[in-house]
């Protein structure tokens, strides 16, 4: 998922190159994914006496408003929060373990997605086409002198290479009708094909089962145009609000096409999976159009549900949310392959946090993505002792600034803090990489400015985010997936 990350960086700070990225990001990239924890040690602490008096109802309020910075003042800090816990509400610490696909969930897919229309398999060739648009993404979206990922090469050596591919490349392959069936070989399975529509666009089933990846996922796509390859959402995104061009359904009509979705598939529905965001998403082709201020950009809503944790939908983490079908991942791993010394076809990839994406325009479903299917273990502790919040204040002083330091010369941060929750979030086991950890957890979002002093020749940077999460058991720090990655 190389170029969905990177390109995504890319349009977030528009004209600025992918060096000066990495100093705009560092308090974020800094980050290695989810805390690693001894499972029996953060038990044993959530198993004490609960601080919460069961008697008390209803809603007990705390504020913190503070500004401070740090001794170079390159760091400064604005806490404006105001949260609360729910008295005589129980907080509690649930295990759970990666999975794979069923058949009979891959059935329910291809049933509710494909229907009865001709399936064809996806071929592992890569067509005229597919290079083709591959080749005017990296065109049209990045610096000639940019390292590619592959090797040791440059976008403009790479986009040279692509021209090569181009003219071997077979203008259609052969088709074939794609096995409806997962067949497990070496502990990999996997359906994945594509049905031809009447007017020249394909629409995807993806399902993998790539557990020595930690890939595994179920991604359907049928984007409106024929070249589309993702959809990302707008967080952190610079349009005015009269160049969005929003469809004429609601974000409430599309909550509720995204449940009769889950209900069809048979997910479990409102017992399992809760509604976590809705979110106003873009197609990656129009990229250019973002860049454009005379021209609106089609907009689509990104309905993401996530794991419940005692009725609570579960905190989504720093990764941005995408529906990708694959097709450029597919042109950049045969590129790799051929191009690179380095062997990436073993590599194993942080494990993702679960969630459900549903993609919906007025057209209906037109992109959906299961991530990382997990399921429950256990109730480890029913009713957490949490950490006293005058305690948890004190991290979060302390920690904001060890956690947000800036690294490089010239450049500093604002972070102006204005949401402060307590909800669930999820941590991986120390003793075993395959387990997890959902624990309440502390979240702070708020907005970071990154000033460059014209070290760099550089606008001011806006972004909002979540800053900071602290365990509410321990008051360990929750690190998050990093800002570039991916979940979709």
């Amino acid at each position: 998922m190389r170029k969905l990350r990177i390109r995504r960086m890319g349009l977030l700070f528009g004209v600025i190159s992918l060096s000066f990225l990495a100093v705009a990001c560092k308090m974020r990239t800094d980050t290695t994914g989810v805390k690693k924890v001894k499972d029996n040690s953060l038990i044993q602490k959530a198993k004490g006496s609960s601080l919460n008096n069961k008697k008390e109802k209803g809603r007990k309020i705390y504020s913190i408003k503070d500004t401070f910075s740090n001794s170079k003042k390159d760091l400064k800090v604005k806490l404006d929060l105001t949260t609360h816990i729910n008295m005589g509400k129980a907080y509690s610490v649930v295990g759970v373990k990666q999975r794979k696909v069923t058949q009979q969930e891959a059935k329910n897919f291809l049933d509710y997605f494909i229907g009865k229309e001709e399936f064809y398999r996806l071929s592992d060739q890569i067509t005229k086409q597919d290079y083709i648009t591959y080749r005017d993404d990296l065109k049209k979206n990045y610096d000639p002198m940019e390292e590619s990922g592959i090797g040791e090469k440059t976008i403009g050596e790479e986009i040279a290479l692509l021209n090569k591919e181009i003219k071997n490349a077979p203008d259609e392959v052969t088709e074939e009708i794609a096995d409806r069936k997962l067949t497990e070989n070496h502990g990999v399975s996997s359906i994945e094909g594509y049905v031809k529509n009447k007017d020249g666009r394909k629409k995807y089933l993806l399902i993998r089962n790539f557990r020595y990846k930690n890939q595994v996922s179920v991604t359907y796509t049928n984007f409106p145009k024929a070249d589309d390859f993702a959809y990302y959402d707008m967080e952190g995104i610079s349009c005015e609000k009269k160049r969005k061009q929003l469809p004429k359904i609601t974000k409430k009509d599309a909550q509720e096409k995204a449940w009769e979705v889950l209900n069809a598939l048979h997910m479990d529905g409102k017992d399992t999976y809760g509604i976590k965001s809705v979110k106003e998403a873009y197609s990656a082709l129009d990229s250019d159009v973002l860049r454009d201020s005379s021209k609106k950009i089609p907009i689509s809503y990104l309905v993401t549900f996530t794991r419940k944790v005692n009725g609570k939908a579960s905190n989504l983490d720093g990764a941005f949310l995408a529906i990708d079908n694959l097709r450029h991942d597919r042109v950049y791993q045969a590129m790799t392959d051929k191009y690179s010394e380095a062997d990436s076809s073993s590599t194993e990839e942080p494990w993702k946090l679960e969630t459900i994406s549903v993609l919906i325009n007025d057209s209906g479903v037109i992109g959906f993505n299961w991530n990382s299917p997990c399921e429950e273990v256990e109730t480890l502790v029913k009713d957490s002792k949490l950490m006293p919040f005058d305690q948890i204040t004190k991290i979060l002083r302390k920690m904001i600034l060890l956690s947000n330091q800036p690294t490089e010369k010239g450049v500093s941060y604002e972070l102006d803090c204005d949401k402060m929750t307590l909800g669930y979030e999820r941590i991986i086991g120390k003793d075993d990489a395959k387990t997890a950890l959902y624990v309440p957890a502390w979240k702070v979002w708020g907005n970071v400015k990154v000033d460059y002093k014209n070290e760099y020749d550089l606008p001011s940077l806006n972004m909002y985010q979540s800053i900071l999460t602290i365990n509410a058991v321990d008051g360990s720090i929750i690190e998050e997936n990093k800002l570039a990655d991916a979940v979709g």
